[in-house]
């Protein structure tokens, strides 16, 4: 018999961890991430065993977590995934600045978080063009630490490391 830590190498995933099921894999209808956790075999029983859980969508704050059925680790043999990115912006933060840079999305190199004294800015900074300098865009300031909390201070994210 296989141990845990057998069973969770062989798939290739960790404890507790977040991971999300790329466009090519459905684990369940709807599933986008699901987690591996162990879990008591019944209430009277001392023994473990690893369940996986899934989850729709990547909730707002830790106390929306709300995952559904759980199922056989043997479901991770049909589909592709990857480790869940750390949550970095709020779905508001997020859809502030995707409407700033809708337009001009294919030119945006950098979104990146600044800041001096107790003011903080969000930067854009854009990929130079024919005949032109790189841009950078500054944002609206706003008071150090109440907003963009996820995004680490002068680190360079791409469009798609905040999706």
């Amino acid at each position: 018999m296989k141990t845990t830590k057998d069973l969770l190498k062989f798939y290739n995933v960790e404890l507790n961890k977040l991971y999300k099921i790329t466009p090519s894999g459905i684990l369940k209808k709807g599933a986008n991430y699901f987690r591996v956790i162990e879990k008591l075999e019944s209430k009277k029983s001392t023994n473990k065993k690893l369940v996986l859980q899934t989850m729709s969508w990547y909730p707002e704050s830790s106390n929306d977590w709300n995952w559904s059925t759980e199922q056989n680790l043997s479901f991770l043999l049909e589909v592709d995934y990857k480790l869940a990115p750390i949550k970095t912006m709020t779905y508001k933060e997020k859809q502030y600045i995707y409407d700033i840079v809708a337009p001009f999305k294919h030119k945006i190199e950098y979104i990146s978080k600044k800041g001096k004294g107790d003011k903080e800015w969000i930067e854009i900074g854009t990929h130079p063009e024919k005949g032109y300098e790189k841009e950078v865009i500054s944002l609206f300031k706003f008071k150090k630490g109440t907003e963009y909390k996820g995004l680490k201070k002068n680190k360079k994210y791409s469009l798609e490391e905040l999706d």
